[in-house]
């Protein structure tokens, strides 16, 4: 998941419910520290590196929030289950 290509902007918003449980990792983490954050389940990541091996659980949320100043490179994180299932 990203914010996009190139810069984010002011006041954006991302709500993304994860369907299975997952494990969360950022790849990219560059927003303006303490306005703009990423909130994976109940954890904001306010800091310069983003989450890391974040546990996010079935039908929780990982939402993205920037404020109406300054803008950044962004995010970028991917998500794994958590659990490997066999069959």
């Amino acid at each position: 998941m990203t914010d996009g290509e190139g810069e984010y902007g002011p006041g954006e918003t991302c709500r993304v419910v994860a369907l299975r449980p997952l494990v969360v990792s950022a790849t990219q983490y560059e927003v303006e520290l303490g306005f703009d954050f990423l909130t994976v389940g109940s954890t904001e990541f306010k800091d310069a590196l983003g989450p890391r091996g974040v546990k996010l659980d079935k039908d929780a949320a990982l939402v993205w929030s920037s404020d109406s100043s300054q803008n950044a490179a962004g995010w970028k994180v991917c998500a794994s289950p958590s659990e490997v299932q066999t069959t």
